[in-house]
């Protein structure tokens, strides 16, 4: 159970065709969002929060998900934060009017979750831009930066090392919904939990 990654649900059968994978069904545990306040974090290795999180809830959880990370552990969330839930991080900021050009995705850097992806191919779904995000979640200082739009100067990818652990933080849809095609959905959440384990190859 210690190496289990905790996927919090907050929407009814999200994500649910990833739980069929038989290759998850020993790593990855769901849990209904409200169950969180009485669940006991230790046991896990990583939480994936997706943008639908009640963020209410969220910083009403602070205490408990600050201790929770310690070397080694991982939390993920995806979305726009408009009520912090650590002291380190700030609301959401919305690019006012992207144009086309500025909604290109820009890899500032190589980071493990985007491995053998085609960023090219992130930057539209079914012929619309601004699947992968419109605006940042501004990064601390000291965070690792991945991912731009906007020429580099709106960040939306950031990884954060926070208690000896590592915060990273979408500022956009959930990662594994930003491709149009089903498999490359199915690979970029394969590097998530692959970065979680500490398996992947840069």
């Amino acid at each position: 159970m210690k190496n289990k990654i905790l996927f919090v649900l907050s929407v009814p059968e999200q994500a649910k065709k990833f739980w069929d994978i038989e290759e998850y069904k020993n790593i990855i545990q769901t849990v209904g969002q409200y169950e969180l306040e009485d669940l006991n974090f230790e046991k896990y290795k990583a939480i994936i929060f997706s943008m639908y999180i009640d963020q209410h809830l969220l910083s009403s959880l602070e205490n408990k998900l600050k201790s929770f990370l310690r070397k080694d552990k991982k939390i993920l969330f995806n979305g726009h934060i408009i009520k912090p839930f650590f002291k380190e991080l700030k609301t959401f900021i919305p690019t006012p009017r992207p144009t086309l050009e500025e909604f290109k995705i820009v890899q500032l850097k190589k980071h493990p979750i985007y491995k053998d992806i085609n960023i090219d191919i992130l930057n539209a779904r079914k012929g619309v831009a601004g699947f992968f995000s419109r605006g940042t979640n501004p990064p601390p200082k000291e965070a690792k930066q991945f991912m731009a739009i906007k020429f580099s100067e709106v960040i939306v990818d950031w990884e954060y090392e926070l208690n000896e652990g590592i915060l990273y933080v979408h500022s956009g849809n959930d990662l594994w919904t930003c491709m149009e095609k089903e498999e490359g959905n199915i690979l970029l959440f394969r590097n998530i939990i692959n970065w979680i384990l500490g398996e992947e190859n840069e």
